[in-house]
């Protein structure tokens, strides 16, 4: 695989290798940023890859990238391991990552390659396959034709007009954590930014997806923001929550009312080809995704910019500065991000620092330069 950069690779998907594209940035000597994993298959080959006689005529100068000798020990810390093999062999490697061999790159240019200029030549890999256990065939972890139709049939919920209709949702539940914290500045007790930020998007995120029935999923679903382990236990507690997102769904069906709620969107939402509904488990899987995706990755950026907002206070100071300059404390629309352009670069900085998803993998599907 030729990897668009000042150098290049060679990587045939017909050896026993797979192949990991990860970009990052470097902060402090740890890598940030996204990453893919590419694991090879044999045989078939998509059209847009380099042929045998181009592969055959450039033999000569095919060259793999060095790596460790040693396998990655399971009882490490990845990102910390792999941080110490980009300073020992700089932005792409070749290693043994739980059992398969991978290449692994922090390199921009490496994952543009992969993830757009050629996707077609690869699918979504290990990691997805464990994320589909949790959430099923949902949009995260969904490929080709199904993925391609559900997020026709899903993107009518995230219109702008959706968004303009959920501001003052919003503004609601950051409001009353605003007043929580200031009771408790006023009393001089500490708060613990984690739990009532990921406490705060979670309410968002339910009340955004069922709305009058948020009640009755508030209670249930809390165990996203309760509890932080993500391991087998929590895979099969969540799971138990399918009835209560089956049911609901069934009196929507039922009731057959419209409403600017993600699931009654969902419930009305149509192929494009077909004309058909969504079928109830994956009406079931994409609401699954969306709580999710949408509660940890919000959450985790917030969390981080708390954080680093408190390390750095002339950044804090900035940052109040900007935001004093809001037409009202009370917002009925959406802001215009461009008047605001400091408070993107915090978020943007964050995300860059401290991604909520660092690690992206890929799987090769045949040869390629």
């Amino acid at each position: 695989m030729r990897l668009v950069s000042e150098e290049h690779y060679d990587f045939d998907a017909r050896s026993s290798t797979s192949t990991v594209s990860v970009s990052s940035q470097m902060t402090k000597g740890y890598p940030v940023g996204s990453a893919s994993t590419v694991r090879r298959t044999t045989g078939r080959r998509p059209p847009n890859i380099v042929g045998d006689q181009a592969v055959r005529e450039s033999s000569k100068e095919r060259r793999v990238p060095s790596g460790p000798d040693e396998t990655y020990d399971t009882t490490r810390d990845l990102l910390t391991w792999m941080a110490k093999q980009f300073v020992r062999f700089g932005d792409i490697y070749k290693a043994s990552i739980y059992g398969s061999t991978v290449y692994v790159t922090r390199d921009p240019r490496h994952a543009q390659h992969v993830l757009r200029e050629n996707w077609r030549n690869y699918n979504k890999g290990l990691l997805f396959k464990r994320v589909a256990l949790l959430l099923g065939s949902g949009l995260v972890s969904s490929e080709g034709k199904l993925w391609k139709t559900q997020r026709q049939m899903i993107q009518p919920a995230f219109h702008e007009k959706v968004i303009l209709r959920l501001v003052q949702l919003i503004v609601a539940a950051n409001r009353a954590l605003l007043q929580r914290w200031q009771i408790a500045a006023t009393d001089h007790r500490c708060i613990n930014v984690t739990r009532d930020v990921s406490s705060a998007v979670l309410e968002v995120i339910l009340r955004s997806i069922f709305g009058p029935d948020y009640d009755q999923v508030a209670s249930p679903f809390s165990v996203l923001s309760d509890d932080t382990t993500r391991d087998l236990r929590f895979a099969q507690a969540f799971r138990s929550l399918e009835k209560i997102l089956a049911r609901l769904a069934a009196e929507r069906r039922r009731a057959n009312k419209r409403s600017n709620y993600i699931l009654d969107i969902l419930l009305e939402a149509r192929d494009v080809v077909t004309g058909r509904p969504m079928s109830d488990r994956q009406l079931l899987n994409e609401i699954k995704t969306l709580i999710i995706a949408g509660h940890e990755t919000t959450a985790s950026t917030l969390n981080w910019t708390w954080y680093l907002l408190s390390r750095h206070s002339e950044v804090d100071a900035r940052l109040h500065e900007e935001v004093s300059r809001l037409p009202s404390d009370q917002p009925t629309e959406p802001i215009d991000p461009t008047k605001y352009s400091f408070v993107n670069q915090v978020i943007e900085e964050t995300l860059r620092m401290f991604p909520p998803v660092w690690l992206i993998t890929r799987r090769a599907l045949g040869d390629d330069q």
